[in-house]
């Protein structure tokens, strides 16, 4: 069964656009270069980011976990220490429909 791994930040308005810079030029492209994920979409709304991941399943997400996850996450730790709140969340895949 599919996943969404899904990443919501809030991010201080003076930090909104380095932030968006940073994940759309690094953060998502190293996510992809992991290969755990079949896809990834970057979404704002004022101060606000949506990072969605998916994946082909748990045990794949697991591995990411264990792998590259923790090193991935320090690296935006690094790039922001302060001013960006994340909520992390999974989310398994019910239905899934797409048009022709």
């Amino acid at each position: 069964m599919k996943i969404i791994y899904e990443v919501m930040a809030v991010v201080d308005p003076t930090l909104g656009d380095r932030f968006e810079d940073f994940m759309a030029e690094r953060h998502l492209s190293a996510m992809m270069a992991t290969g755990f994920f079949l896809s990834a979409t970057l979404t704002r709304s004022v101060d606000r980011f949506q990072m969605r991941y998916t994946v082909i399943d748990r045990a794949t997400f697991d591995r990411y976990l264990a792998g590259p996850g923790e090193d991935l996450r320090a690296d935006t730790l690094k790039h922001f220490p302060t001013g960006v709140r994340f909520d992390r969340e999974v989310w398994h895949v019910i239905a899934e429909y797409n048009s022709v």
